[in-house]
């Protein structure tokens, strides 16, 4: 009975990686976040697997409290600036390569604002005088890449 017991956990675990790595390589999914820094000037880089061709919505929101989809928690920001960026037709996010680290010295905050139903926004809280200075989208080798610049 315990055999069968691991050899049921195994298949799971098995097909629960499966199942993820198939989603995480489907044409949309969002596979990493991250910022860097060059100098004066910071980058949030948002990579999907190609073919992608969007660049996400990007609003600025004087609103600090959040509330969190699906999980309706309010999150307060923290920062002077606030700038919401919007990814529809985006099925699947493999959450376990966001690298955003904060606070930096223009980027105070970053939070997922919601995630499901096709659509994934985040929302970053930006220091007193910053500001997005360039949002592009390119293809590189397999991925789509959507870079802000902040300065």
């Amino acid at each position: 009975m315990r055999n069968l017991k691991l050899l049921f956990t195994i298949i799971i675990f098995l097909t629960t990686k499966s199942a993820t790595s198939q989603i995480c390589s489907q044409p949309g999914a969002l596979v990493s976040v991250r910022n860097s820094y060059r100098s004066h000037v910071e980058y949030i880089v948002f990579t999907f697997v190609d073919p992608y061709n969007y660049k996400g919505d990007l609003t600025t929101t004087t609103t600090t409290s959040f509330s969190q989809i699906p999980l309706f928690n309010i999150t307060k920001l923290k920062g002077n600036h606030f700038y919401k960026i919007t990814f529809t037709n985006t099925f699947a996010l493999c959450d376990t390569k966001n690298y955003v680290i904060v606070p930096q010295k223009k980027i105070f905050d970053f939070e997922s604002l919601q995630v499901g139903q096709g659509i994934i926004s985040y929302v970053i809280g930006l220091a007193k005088g910053a500001k997005i200075t360039s949002h592009t989208a390119y293809n590189y080798h397999s991925f789509h890449i959507v870079k802000l610049r902040i300065e």
